[in-house]
């Protein structure tokens, strides 16, 4: 990642960074006063640096809207870097317009058009965002992105109607749930409808959500009774973001796909959550570069990988050996396959020993774990009875 940075990022904007530069789409959900304004302002800088963008859309609630205009952009976009960057107003001066006019000129500068979220529910500013996105290739940004939570909002509704005219999207925020879990829906939908794979937001509201009716003043309102399946949606989200960040290691810039996402397959003892990851092999790696970007795979490991080995070879009093290990072979062809060692039995002096394991989030119910090892066992016992 060869970038001259204005200013210079600490470790965790830098790590934020070499994730996210050149990925499609991507979440900074970071702390408040942690820098992710300048951390998207440098990946807007990348990109138009290798010629991905010549525009940034930057959308934030009406507050914040001219700081970022008149500090965050003179503050970290490089001097190298020429720009033409307008300030949305609702009233349209005659200097005004001639201002909003110049991002349109046909040049190589970078257009930045900073607006705030509220324009989007008129039709005057979603016009001149069309009129942008379809001007220039594009990256969007929703800051404080749980402004379009609401997926009945007007303005969430124009706002995922123009994501896919822009070529990157990002949503930043410290806090992407302010209420309840169902926050998140709009807010990746925005990113990618792939990303939770559902087909709308009831179907989202349905699994992770029971809902109940009241009766006020004549008129009848559903609220949520209570939340469900929580730790599912947690681990899954978990496992997606480690399986794009290891497939993008040695795949081609923007190649990396989710393919499939919280696809049910139903096993003889249990049920799994299934999402695929695909991406363009890079040939400047080696295959065996391949195998070591994802391993160990992190359904087995935990997130952040290397932290979480750490806390594995604390806390696991026996060590795994070849379960959660891999199992496949290289070809003379320059061809290989892997899987995990798991529903694996080791026989040892006319013994079977059989491991199995379960993903832990914050949301997870200790008994429902240690009864999803069981069943995982389960298959295996049932093989050698």
């Amino acid at each position: 990642m060869k970038y001259k940075f204005k200013t210079k990022p600490y470790s965790h904007q830098l790590a934020a960074l070499e994730k996210s530069w050149n990925r499609e789409t991507y979440a900074y959900f970071m702390e408040m006063g942690t820098g992710k304004t300048k951390v998207l302002i440098d990946n807007v800088a990348m990109l138009y640096d290798r010629g991905k963008i010549d525009g940034a859309l930057i959308i934030s609630p009406k507050g914040v809207m001219d700081t970022w205009y008149s500090q965050e952009l003179p503050a970290h976009l490089p001097n190298h870097i020429e720009n033409v960057s307008v300030l949305w107003q609702a009233n349209i001066t005659k200097s005004q317009s001639n201002k909003l006019g110049t991002l349109f000129k046909t040049d190589e500068r970078l257009h930045i058009l900073v607006m705030n979220v509220e324009a989007l529910s008129t039709q005057k500013g979603l016009s001149f965002a069309q009129k942008f996105l379809f001007s220039h290739k594009t990256l969007m940004c929703i800051d404080e992105s749980t402004t379009i939570k609401n997926p009945k909002a007007k303005r969430t509704k124009n706002i995922i109607a123009l994501a896919p005219r822009a070529q990157y999207r990002r949503i930043l925020t410290g806090s992407p749930v302010t209420k309840n879990p169902l926050d998140l829906y709009s807010q990746c939908e925005f990113l990618n409808e792939e990303h939770l794979d559902f087909t709308s937001y009831y179907a989202f509201r349905n699994r992770y959500a029971e809902m109940k009716t009241l009766h006020l003043s004549g008129r009848s309102i559903q609220v949520v009774s209570h939340f469900k399946n929580l730790d599912e949606l947690a681990e899954q989200l978990m496992l997606l973001d480690l399986g794009r960040n290891d497939a993008g290691k040695v795949s081609k810039i923007n190649s990396v796909k989710v393919t499939e996402s919280f696809k049910i397959e139903r096993y003889s003892h249990v049920m799994h959550i299934v999402s695929n990851v695909e991406g363009t092999f890079n040939n400047k790696f080696t295959k065996f570069d391949t195998l070591l970007s994802g391993f160990p795979a992190g359904t087995v490991s935990g997130a952040p990988k290397i932290r979480a080995m750490e806390i594995i070879d604390e806390l696991e009093t026996t060590r795994r050996k070849v379960y959660a290990g891999g199992i496949g072979y290289f070809s003379a062809n320059g061809d290989f396959d892997t899987c995990i060692a798991l529903r694996t039995a080791i026989s040892k002096k006319n013994k079977f020993y059989v491991q199995s394991g379960a993903g832990i989030v914050a949301d997870s119910k200790p008994i429902n774990e240690y009864k999803e090892t069981i069943n995982k066992a389960k298959a295996l016992l049932k093989a050698l009875e």
